[in-house]
């Protein structure tokens, strides 16, 4: 707990928190990369649910949770990106804000 603080205060860099952009460019590209894939999906998921939401399936899953959810998983890829960034106290602030509000919205949706 004491450490997110510093984080949310301080930033990446005055609280001495490492980042995985120093052991290997070629890893945080193919991490870009894969949170990008991973948001397309989502938003060709979060597309399909809405214009087939009158199936019984859908409506059987409930689409507005469904969709609740989806959000949720978006919101945590673009932390994702945050995270593998170069850290700057902003990048770090947003970060810390970003994964929260995503935990937050999936498991509200559950």
């Amino acid at each position: 707990m004491i450490k997110a603080l510093l984080l949310c205060f301080l930033g990446c860099k005055s609280s001495g928190i490492s980042y995985l952009g120093k052991t290997s460019k070629a890893m945080v590209v193919l991490g870009l990369v894969l949170a990008a894939v991973n948001l397309i999906a989502i938003i060709m998921l979060l597309v399909y649910c809405i214009l087939r939401s009158s199936r019984p399936v859908i409506k059987a899953t409930d689409p507005v949770f469904l969709v609740i959810f989806l959000i949720g998983l978006m919101v945590g890829d673009f932390g994702l990106m945050f995270t593998l960034v170069k850290p700057s106290p902003t990048t770090c602030n947003l970060e810390f804000i970003v994964l929260t509000i995503s935990l937050t919205t999936v498991m509200s949706s559950l």
